[in-house]
């Protein structure tokens, strides 16, 4: 595992342009880190090494190097998101503009070894939930502000003893997040003689398993492949993440359009049956993790406008209010603050 980031890091491990966006969503980025941390196996990655890349991902130079590129041609959405919790960043081929979703606000519970996404109300005075990415900060930064010591006399009900038990069961599991990076994931590889038909022929046959892409999604990996750079000539529109209101009469949604000329993942709501969908927000980057307010008059949500923030919009629709600094950084997204009290910003 730490070869595979360092070499994602490096650039020696690359996306090819016809390889579509994160997709992945939240469910799917914490099952992959509980089954690791069990010890389940989770497939192989399968990459294509050659001396003649194809279009790459926010790649336009190659550092130099010796010996052949590899190019990912299965697994990107599970690497992607490795990369993210482990190394707390974006990956190279990516921008944050990229990411449909973001699991980094994803949480781990050193006493029953749970993954959840935060929820200020359950996590914010429970020293207990820990960030999986500070989990994995690196020596003499974050990851010294985890000590279970001090965190076991904080839970202890009783005496010294047990303060000690709750120690050693706290390090135990955050030993055994820590030891995710230590996995070695089996990695296939198409030589370097392979030519690009090889490779797209081969990206198309796997992807009949795990977030299958659609005919059109496939086709558009053909043009893009032969011909170089993205198709001129594709759209694509996706909802996903709905969120019931808090009396259940409506749901609450983003919705991704893309085309060559227009992008843009907006929030929506409707009736509960489906019907009277109506578009809330236009912000050209993407706009995520929205939540209700309790009494349903609210809608909090992340915003990338330059960098992250949160943002909140009525739920009948009108202006969106900033409510938080654009530090650039992730703020833990903005689903669960809607629950903070009667607004998120408490």
């Amino acid at each position: 595992m730490v070869a595979l980031l360092g070499a994602v890091v490096i650039r020696n491990i690359v996306l090819p342009e016809f390889q579509r966006e994160y997709v992945w969503n939240r469910n799917q980025a914490k099952m992959l880190f509980s089954s690791l941390q069990k010890e389940y196996p989770v497939g192989a990655l399968l990459f294509w090494k050659t001396d003649s890349p194809p279009e790459l991902k926010n790649v336009t130079v190659l550092p130099d190097h010796l010996g052949t590129t590899q190019i990912i041609l299965d697994g990107q959405q599970r690497l992607t998101t490795l990369y993210l919790l482990i190394e707390g960043e974006v990956p190279p081929y990516y921008t944050a503009t990229d990411l449909r979703t973001d699991p980094r606000d994803l949480f781990f519970n050193l006493e029953t070894g749970d993954f959840q996404y935060y929820q200020a109300t359950r996590m914010r005075d429970n020293p207990l939930w820990c960030s999986v990415v500070e989990c994995f900060a690196p020596s003499g930064s974050l990851e010294e502000d985890i000590n279970v010591f001090e965190i076991a006399q904080m839970v202890a009900t009783d005496d010294s003893h047990h303060s000690f038990q709750l120690a050693q069961l706290f390090n135990e599991n955050l030993n055994n997040l820590r030891g995710v990076k230590s996995v070695d994931l089996p990695v296939q590889t198409v030589p370097s003689h392979a030519h690009i038909d090889d490779a797209i022929d081969i990206f198309d046959r796997v992807n009949s398993q795990g977030t299958k892409l659609t005919d059109a999604e496939l086709a558009l990996t053909h043009d893009t492949g032969y011909r170089g750079g993205r198709s001129q000539n594709w759209s694509f529109q996706a909802s996903f993440d709905p969120v019931y209101s808090p009396d259940g009469t409506k749901i609450l949604y983003p919705h991704d359009e893309y085309s060559p000329t227009f992008g843009c993942t907006s929030l929506q709501v409707m009736n509960a049956d489906g019907s009277g969908a109506q578009r809330l927000t236009d912000n050209p980057a993407p706009d995520s993790e929205p939540d209700w307010s309790p009494d349903g008059r609210w809608i909090v949500f992340t915003a990338q406008m330059g960098g992250f923030e949160l943002c909140v919009v009525p739920a009948s629709g009108g202006a969106a209010i900033r409510s938080s600094a654009n530090t650039g950084a992730w703020p833990f997204g903005a689903k669960g603050k809607a629950r903070c009290g009667n607004t998120f910003f408490q």
